[in-house]
C-alpha cells in the first residue's frame, strides 16, 4: 500500500474519531439524521460491489493452490460445459461469503457486473446448474472435498505454502498442554457418557420393575363358582 493510501486511511480515522468524541449536549431541537436534497448517480469508471473482499478471497484461494487442488482430486463432471468442479465449489463458498443464504442468491450475483468481473468470470452457474452439481455427490465425494480442503490448509500451516514473501514463525514454549478445544472434547465426552450412563440404568431399572411385576395371563384370578 503507496504512503498516499496510509494517509488517506489515517485522515478518515482522525475524523471520525473527531466526531465520535465525547461531547456535552445540549438539547436538540432537530433529529441528528438531517440529510436532504440526496442524488444518485451512475459513474461509468468508478463502480462499487457490497462483498467488497470478494477479489482477496479468491485471490487467497488460488495463492494458496485450492483451486487446482479441487480440480485434481475431485471428479463429477464428465465434459466442463463451461464450469469446473473448483467454479461450483467456489461457487457456493463466494455466495455464504457474500451474504446469501440460499442457492437462489445466485442469481443475484450472476446479474451484477462488477460481482463477475470481481471473480474475473464471465458468468457463473445459476441456482439450477448450481443444484444439479451438489446432487451429484455421495458421500465419497464429501470425504474427498475435505481431505482436499485440509490437504491445503495443512500446507499453509506447515509452510509449505507461503502467503507472504516472509517465511512464518510461530511462538512455541517446552510446555506441552491440553488446548481448550482437546479440554472442551473431554468435558463434552464427559457429559455424553453421563447422559448415556443415565438413560441405561433408567432402562435397567424399567426393564427389573417389569420382569418382577406379575403376568396378568399367569396371575391368579378368583374364581366365583355358582351354586344351582
Amino acid at each position: 500500500m503507496s504512503t498516499s493510501r496510509y494517509q488517506k486511511l489515517n485522515n478518515r480515522k482522525r475524523r471520525i474519531q473527531y466526531r465520535l468524541r465525547e461531547r456535552l449536549w445540549a438539547p436538540q431541537d432537530q433529529p441528528m439524521f438531517r440529510a436532504r436534497n440526496i442524488h444518485y448517480e451512475l459513474s461509468d469508471r468508478l463502480r462499487g460491489l457490497a462483498p467488497g473482499g470478494m477479489g482477496a478471497m479468491h485471490h487467497l484461494a488460488r495463492r494458496v493452490g485450492l483451486i487446482p487442488a479441487i480440480d485434481r482430486y475431485l471428479h463429477l463432471l464428465k465434459i466442463h460445459l463451461p464450469y469446473h468442479e473448483s467454479d461450483h465449489v467456489l461457487n457456493v463458498a463466494y455466495n455464504i461469503l457474500a451474504g446469501g443464504t440460499c442457492l437462489e442468491d445466485l442469481e443475484l450475483w450472476r446479474n451484477d457486473e462488477v460481482y463477475l468481473d470481481a471473480l474475473g468470470a464471465q458468468r457463473i452457474p445459476d441456482p439450477t446448474t448450481e443444484g444439479d452439481f451438489c446432487r451429484r455427490f455421495t458421500a465419497v465425494d464429501v470425504e474427498i472435498l475435505q481431505d482436499t480442503l485440509n490437504e491445503v490448509r495443512l500446507g499453509v500451516v506447515n509452510g509449505t505454502i507461503a502467503l507472504t514473501r516472509r517465511p512464518a514463525t510461530r511462538a512455541t514454549n517446552s510446555t506441552i498442554g491440553a488446548s481448550a478445544w482437546e479440554e472442551a472434547g473431554k468435558l463434552s465426552c464427559a457429559a455424553g457418557y453421563r447422559h448415556s450412563q443415565c438413560i441405561h440404568d433408567r432402562l435397567e431399572e424399567v426393564h427389573r420393575k417389569r420382569a418382577n411385576r406379575p403376568s396378568p395371563a399367569f396371575s391368579p384370578v378368583p374364581v366365583r363358582v355358582r351354586s344351582r
